[in-house]
């Protein structure tokens, strides 16, 4: 029966569950020269959670895919990162939220209820 209500109680998360892009870019104003080979790191997380860290980009942008529930918050930061030397520091965190699909009701609003005696 615990399984039962545990399983109830999980199957509307597991069902709003979608998949999602991300999409990253930010720019790098360092001066080329040779002491200077960038490359690039980017952190994302999802409602302040733990982090997936991808180090080392050849470029300043990265397009990732994950799950999560419509309205979660999804946060990215990103860092420059010269591999014959120092690291800038990092970004700081940037959120957006995981758009809400057309096709899933809003929530009511504007309900209207009366009880009314109809009897002794």
């Amino acid at each position: 029966m615990k399984k039962l209500l545990f399983l109830a109680l999980w199957l509307p998360i597991i069902a709003f569950a979608d998949t999602y892009s991300g999409d990253v870019t930010w720019l790098d104003n360092t001066p080329q020269s040779a002491q200077y080979t960038p490359a690039y790191n980017v952190e994302w997380r999802i409602n302040g959670g733990v982090s997936t860290a991808v180090s080392n980009l050849p470029a300043h942008s990265y397009n990732w895919s994950f799950s999560t529930t419509p309205g979660d918050t999804v946060e990215v930061r990103v860092q420059n990162k010269n591999t014959q030397g120092p690291s800038s520091a990092w970004s700081p965190w940037v959120q957006a939220l995981a758009p809400i699909p057309p096709t899933v009701p809003s929530d009511p609003s504007g309900v209207s209820f009366t009880v009314s005696r109809t009897g002794p």
